[in-house]
């Protein structure tokens, strides 16, 4: 296996590791009970999950495809970022709504 395919695959393992940290912290941040859940405070919350959900997709493709050498680092990292700093704005929306702000 090659160090670029390692790389790649570990950062990979990295992004789902952490999406499903972000999903079990905003799980258990959420404590109101379903009639509320339409609340705007919580529909951030599923709304930048969303996001963060998507780009994560995004960027574990773009990793997939640094693996079979088809795509740049540069590519792949952009995505990688991208998708890190939306499962933060997810947590942080979570604390904001819990704060109720």
């Amino acid at each position: 296996m090659t160090r670029r395919r390692r790389v790649a695959i570990g950062l990979a393992v990295t992004l789902v590791v952490l999406a499903a940290l972000t999903g079990v912290y905003a799980a258990l941040l959420e404590d109101q009970p379903p009639s509320q859940s339409l609340d705007p405070h919580h529909t951030g919350v599923g709304l930048t999950g969303g996001i963060a959900a998507l780009l994560c997709i995004v960027a574990l493709w773009r990793l997939r495809d640094v693996a079979r050498a088809r795509a740049g680092w540069l590519d792949a990292g952009f995505w990688f970022a991208l998708a890190v700093l939306s499962l933060l704005a997810t947590v942080a929306v979570g604390i904001w709504s819990r704060l109720g702000g």
